[in-house]
């Protein structure tokens, strides 16, 4: 059995990526599903260091082909074509995973083939470890976006960052990161290498702007309607369940004023779970939101992670349940910070 890559730095990782994809006449870059700008942008970028190091006639295609509708606006407003393609191939092609970890949650096939293909990957994220196996990773946990990963490779590289991967580059920060709201220092440190490269941040802020059809409003609207309520001292925690959108969900209740907020969505033996909290709570009580849906996932026979601020849980079975679960760990968390010492 392969186990997981110890993360090396970022130049000992970009040597042994480099020596993997010289030898790679056939890669596909995959991401989730319903590809966010993070995930684009991640694509775009990496696609940009591979097209100069794989062989000469390289095979280098996208999976899988499904993108948000923000993420469709960027790539058609800067003209950036990816070679999408709509099934695996059959061949041994060296799977590349951004911004995910699991490929099992983005393919559904024999679980000997996951495994096959989880093993013979380059994992490239920034969500937390979840230990998976791979030929080689870098995972960093401690940048807001993957697309940070990406421009931090270009810079130590030395290559340079031109259109549009460096707009596609600065969309996936900038949507990843709330507008910066969330940023950290290496976040602005990221962003600035992009401004340098002749970018304008002005130029950005109609683009960023998401719209939600009539689909998802109802859907928030839904999870106003059926929300559960719990308060413990001053941090109010917020649940319910939709049948999609759980995360647009989870962000309505966030703005609606809770503390808290974890969101069920159960569609056709799919099961999926959102989580959501402020940044002030994560500070006041140290909730980790990832390594609660990690927990939880085993329960719905999935996966879960993500980040300690928003997270989400995937799977098929035992949805109320897990959602319970995961409620209950929160709480736990809560009252042992509040309880006197």
């Amino acid at each position: 059995m392969t186990l997981p890559p110890k993360i090396a730095p970022i130049d000992s990782f970009l040597k042994d990526f480099s020596h993997v994809i010289a030898k790679s006449p056939e890669i596909v870059l995959i991401s989730h599903e319903n590809m966010d700008p993070d995930a684009v942008g991640s694509i775009a970028g990496i696609m940009g260091l591979v097209e100069g190091v794989a062989p000469r006639g390289a095979s280098i295609k996208v999976f899988p082909p499904s993108v948000s509708k923000l993420s469709r606006k960027l790539l058609d407003t800067w003209q950036i074509a990816l070679p999408f393609i709509q099934a695996l191939p059959d061949s041994d092609f060296l799977p590349i995973m951004l911004d995910t970890q699991n490929i099992a949650t983005v393919i559904k096939t024999s679980p000997l083939n996951v495994e096959a293909l989880q093993s013979r990957s380059i994992i490239i994220d920034h969500h937390q470890n979840q230990g998976l196996p791979s030929q080689l990773g870098f995972i960093d946990s401690n940048v807001q976006a993957n697309c940070e990963i990406v421009v931090n490779m270009y810079r130590v590289l030395g290559k340079p960052l031109g259109f549009p991967i460096n707009r596609a580059l600065l969309a996936g920060i900038l949507f990843d990161s709330g507008n910066l709201r969330y940023a950290r220092n290496v976040t602005i440190r990221a962003v600035a290498s992009l401004l340098d490269s002749g970018l304008d941040i002005a130029d950005f802020k109609g683009l960023m702007v998401e719209t939600m059809d009539i689909s998802e409003r109802i859907a928030r609207l839904k999870a106003g309607m059926r929300c559960s309520l719990i308060r413990i001292g001053d941090v109010i925690i917020a649940s319910s369940e939709v049948s999609t959108f759980e995360a647009s969900a989870c962000r309505g209740l966030i703005g609606l004023g809770a503390d808290i907020s974890i969101v069920l969505a159960e569609n056709k033996g799919d099961v999926r779970i959102s989580a959501r909290q402020t940044g002030e709570c994560q500070k006041a009580y140290r909730v980790d939101l990832a390594s609660i849906m990690h927990s939880i996932s085993e329960t719905i026979g999935g996966t879960g992670g993500g980040h300690e601020l928003a997270a989400a849980a995937s799977g098929s079975k035992n949805g109320a349940s897990a959602l319970k679960e995961a409620i209950k760990a929160i709480e736990d968390i809560i009252n042992a910070s509040t309880r006197p010492q």
